[in-house]
């Protein structure tokens, strides 16, 4: 069974038995579906293939918890491109691949608060815990 055909089966079935969804092509379904269910509240698609970075960066448990934000319409496409780019940054300063856990905290800055104003300084120390960023009182020497 396809994603769609869940979403629309677990959607219709406080109307129906999911014995009768079971047995419907899904043409079928989405035809009883466009009678039931109202068209804002369907989630929309997006087609979004990780580069080999990104899959290195972002924890496959991660990368699904975001997908799922997405398509119960928690974040924007915008929101989701900016998060996985933050998470990319994150990695290269870290080493560690971006955990589930980490993951909420980058997309709850990212949603609430003012990234595109802040240094990348600013926003790694607030999102790396465990790591520590070179303070800025610190001289590299050579």
């Amino acid at each position: 069974m396809s994603k769609r055909v869940e979403f629309l089966v677990k959607h219709l079935k406080s109307f129906y038995s999911e014995e009768f969804l079971e047995t419907l092509p899904e043409d079928e379904l989405l035809k009883l579906a466009d009678q039931v269910i109202p068209k804002d509240s369907r989630p929309e698609l997006y087609h979004r293939t990780l580069d080999e970075v990104e899959r290195r960066a972002v924890s496959t448990e991660a990368y699904g918890y975001l997908l799922s934000l997405l398509t119960i319409k928690s974040i924007t496409t915008e929101i989701f491109e900016k998060t996985l780019l933050l998470c990319v940054h994150l990695y290269y300063v870290s080493r560690k691949e971006i955990s589930k856990k980490k993951l909420d905290k980058v997309v709850t800055m990212v949603t609430f608060s003012d990234v595109d104003g802040s240094s990348p300084k600013e926003i790694l120390d607030l999102l790396l815990d465990d790591t520590q960023i070179i303070d800025n009182s610190e001289k590299i020497e050579h």
